[in-house]
């Protein structure tokens, strides 16, 4: 057992303590909570990776503080309450749904999956472009696009001082476009490739077709026109030619309109193909502008008495055509920094408190009883391999049908949020764009924003700041009131308030519910 508590994460570490478990520290003067590996052969003889919490509020361990020599006590009990266990509702039958609806639709829209076969040489010159980008010897050998990290109150002094622009976090897919000779192709995080039928027409302002163009984006549900639609935020090569990569993100983000998305607007064979947009992007004195287009619903499940999660739809009447969308935070992205491979530490994403969550990788296990005793645990990537969380205790019944279709879900990748009210991580969707789960620190990241709980008007004040804040909500006012365009029934985000701007969090977790804590 290895104590990273002081080790690694200091002050950090206790104060998500404090935070997450306020029930785990009563007797802070007598106990401390301690962050357990469970299999430390993931992690190396070093031990330089960060480590797991243990989140469970009845599966913890308190040692005593007294010295190293006390750390050989032995598990205790703690808060076994009822309520700990009113973890995960129906949202288990939903996730699977959403994802079999997704891949309905991917397939109804004509994107097919290309066979291992014809993928090879395409993928060849895929990840050739990246590993130009990168300047290494070889390519990768998986998914290299840009990955942000989890914005905490540590980052405010950065995305203050620095130049950055802001996006909104849709609620879609991620996928890479690559254009060739050969047409079009959606890239997922698995290097899987999925072909666009009908062509959707990407020329340069020539009237050149696109060959080797590399672009970063989302594939997107537009709930207006009920179609699929390619966000592009970002680009990575333009006609085989990497050297945009390591220009300025507004460059980046001209060339995209200069050599994308410009020259297909008002192409006639555009009609009837994908559509090809670049991403709604924002200045950092916008940020009121951009949460006045998020407006925030429920899930509306039948077995919920209070209408389900919070859910959140950006809705934006744009030049090119109307986009709606479900939306899930903001993307702060640094302006002065070339294209980062992998994990850009400066690359940052604000997810609301129901929506920040991990990609587990779920292990089932059956006990004395298959029918009705069946065991689910959790991992994520450690530095030498995938290490073994802890189990969790999702409802018996999901357990039950995860087991009945055992090749499927045994070491399949789940998205799970953590409910911090009752202490367990609730399934949300399997993951089947990924083979492999989060890495441990991802883990520690996302707890550490639920700790925090960074509401959206400490998000205003910081980075916009104030004065400028208030400013920009009265002149917002004074448009709205002369175009005569009023708020619509059910704006969470009332820019024309300013005491609400500031006292209103963005959003608050449901307590649990008696009825789950009886079963």
């Amino acid at each position: 057992m290895l104590d990273f508590s002081s080790r690694f994460y200091g002050s950090r570490a206790q104060n998500i303590h404090a935070k997450v478990f306020p029930n785990l520290l009563i007797h802070r003067g007598q106990y401390e909570v301690v962050l357990i590996v469970h299999d430390a052969a993931g992690f190396g003889a070093s031990g330089s990776c960060c480590t797991s919490f243990v989140c469970c509020r009845y599966r913890c361990q308190l040692l005593p503080a007294t010295g190293p020599a006390s750390r050989t006590a032995g598990p205790v009990a703690c808060c076994a309450s009822a309520g700990c266990r009113s973890s995960v509702t129906a949202t288990a039958a939903a996730g699977v749904t959403e994802a079999t609806n997704r891949e309905a639709k991917m397939a109804e829209a004509g994107y097919v999956r290309l066979p291992p076969a014809e993928k090879g040489q395409l993928l060849v010159r895929l990840q050739s472009l990246f590993q130009r980008v990168a300047r290494a010897s070889e390519p990768p050998r998986s998914f290299a696009g840009s990955m942000p990290v989890t914005l905490s109150r540590r980052h405010f002094s950065m995305v203050r001082d620095c130049d950055y622009l802001l996006l909104e976090k849709s609620d879609g897919v991620r996928y890479l476009l690559f254009a060739t000779e050969l047409g079009v192709l959606l890239v997922d995080r698995r290097l899987d490739l999925f072909a666009v039928t009908p062509y959707p027409v990407l020329m340069m302002p020539d009237g050149s077709l696109h060959q080797d163009t590399l672009l970063d984006g989302e594939l997107v549900y537009n709930e207006c026109i009920e179609r699929f639609e390619y966000l592009a935020y970002d680009v990575i090569a333009i006609q085989g030619d990497t050297g945009i990569a390591y220009q300025s993100y507004r460059v980046r983000l001209d060339a995209i309109e200069r050599y994308v998305t410009g020259p297909r607007a008002l192409h006639p064979a555009t009609a009837g193909c994908l559509r090809v947009r670049r991403k709604d992007v924002y200045e950092k004195a916008e940020l009121p502008l951009l949460f006045s287009r998020i407006y925030q619903g429920r899930s509306g499940k039948a077995d919920d008495p209070q209408g389900g999660a919070p859910t959140y739809t950006y809705r934006h009447l744009r030049s090119d055509g109307v986009f709606q969308s479900g939306n899930d935070g903001i993307i702060f992205t640094p302006v002065g920094l070339p294209y980062t491979l992998r994990t850009c530490a400066a690359l940052l994403k604000y997810k609301y408190p129901t929506h920040n969550t991990v990609d587990f990788i779920l292990w089932l296990q059956a006990g004395n009883d298959p029918a009705n005793d069946v065991r689910a645990f959790l991992g994520y990537r450690g530095d030498n391999g995938v290490v073994r969380y802890r189990e969790v205790y999702f409802p018996s019944r999901l357990k039950r049908e995860w087991f009945a279709d055992y090749a499927r879900w045994h070491e399949a990748v789940i998205e799970c949020t953590y409910d911090r009210l009752a202490g367990e991580w609730r399934f949300l969707r399997p993951r089947l764009d990924k083979e492999s789960p989060n890495y441990a620190s991802v883990v520690i990241d996302c707890l550490e924003a639920i700790a925090e709980n960074v509401t959206r008007a400490e998000l205003l004040e910081r980075v916009c700041g104030l004065e400028e804040a208030r400013q920009r909500c009265r002149a917002l006012l004074q448009t709205k009131k002369a175009t005569g365009n009023a708020l619509q029934p059910g704006d969470l985000f009332d820019e024309s308030d300013w005491e609400y701007l500031r006292t209103t969090p963005i959003s608050l977790l449901p307590p649990p519910r008696v009825s789950d804590a009886v079963r």
